[in-house]
């Protein structure tokens, strides 16, 4: 197979998994991650670094040729993202995180893996061309590609806020940790980012096993609210403590199967509730009905006990059901697969306010 044809096999084949980049920005950022893995390829074959790309490779079991491929497409991946000129806001905050740049390093050296076992495998062998070209093109090619996903994914938030800060009156920020829900978003510095860049408080969802931790590291808006889920924690007086040295809103949160009852004893202590309204973890999901019974007996305790929280539904909220929530008692509805999968986020969120009348 011819090279050129491979690379424009593998490119395209990226295309579909971000809807966002636009034809420009992948041929940026190719081109930036090719031309600077080519050049440490060069620079690494023909300098003192052979001799070290040598030795590591002996001590590896590997072949030096190898190891300059993963460097020059190391190499390549750092210059995709240095070199993009629309990073903005702090960006590079989430790069310097050691945790983010272990996942992509991972991610290059499995391929890098995946590819070797691929050439061993015989019906494909005919197929790929030779081990060193093909681990050049891809591993060049997967680092370019990671860059531009992340970067231009937060890139485009930081346009979407700046559209959305005059229409809504803030942004649901969910942080998830993979291990409470089975997905993992951004962390606090992200998050201080988004809400540096709001003009209004923010509403920080937290899906984590500790949530105490993720909280310590928050530096966001007074009146800001912050939901934590029951089920991860015994106590919440520590977190209630915080909340009120910082000037933000508790918030209390509730996975579908929990029982509502569970959160009866602190509603006197606490501004806000939030029912998910779908199992949590996934954007785009069906609003679950069930949902409906356990608002009502929340808004019952509510009146009944003279009780002045906000009651907020996380999930599947949409213009045929939103009114029918207000109807229940809810102030505050969390929305996404509504406003952004719509070709005008201003217009969805205008027609959303004016059918809710929250």
């Amino acid at each position: 197979m011819n090279h050129k044809i491979l690379l424009l096999l593998i490119m395209l084949s990226f295309y579909p998994l971000n809807a966002n980049l636009h034809n420009s920005d992948i041929i940026a950022g190719l081109s930036i991650g090719i031309c600077s893995g080519a050049f440490a390829k060069l620079l690494i074959t023909s300098s003192i670094l052979h001799v070290c790309a040598e030795k590591l490779a002996y001590m590896l079991g590997e072949t030096s040729n190898d190891i300059e491929n993963i460097a020059a497409s190391t190499v390549g991946l750092g210059a995709t993202y240095l070199l993009m000129p629309q990073v903005t806001f702090n960006q590079k905050e989430m790069f310097h995180n050691l945790k983010n740049i272990s996942i992509l390093s991972i991610a290059t050296l499995s391929s890098h893996c995946t590819l070797k076992l691929l050439r061993k495998f015989t019906p494909l062998k005919k197929w790929l061309p030779s081990r060193y070209s093909l681990s050049n093109a891809a591993l060049t090619l997967l680092g370019s590609y990671v860059m531009i996903h992340y970067t231009k994914n937060h890139l485009t938030l930081q346009e979407v806020i700046d559209l959305l800060n005059p229409h809504c009156d803030g942004f649901h920020i969910d942080i998830m940790d993979n291990h409470f829900v089975p997905n993992l978003t951004w962390g606090a510095p992200l998050t201080n980012a988004i809400d540096q860049a709001a003009i209004t408080p923010s509403w920080v969802h937290l899906m984590v096993d500790n949530p105490l931790s993720i909280i310590k590291q928050l530096s966001i808006k007074e009146e800001s609210i912050i939901s934590f889920h029951i089920e991860t924690i015994s106590d919440p007086m520590p977190l209630y403590e915080i909340f009120h040295s910082n000037g933000w809103k508790s918030s209390i949160a509730l996975k579908p199967l929990t029982p509502i009852e569970h959160i009866f004893p602190y509603l006197s202590k606490i501004s806000h509730v939030l029912l998910m309204s779908v199992e949590p973890g996934f954007s785009g999901q069906q609003f679950l009905e069930d949902t409906l019974p356990r608002l009502q007996a929340l808004a019952t305790f509510k009146r009944n006990n003279n009780l002045s929280f906000h009651i907020g539904v996380d999930g599947g909220i949409n213009t045929h059901n939103i009114k029918q929530l207000t109807q229940y008692g809810v102030s505050a509805v969390a929305i996404a697969s509504d406003i952004f999968k719509t070709p005008n986020y201003v217009n969805a969120v205008k027609k959303l306010y004016a059918i809710s009348n929250i």
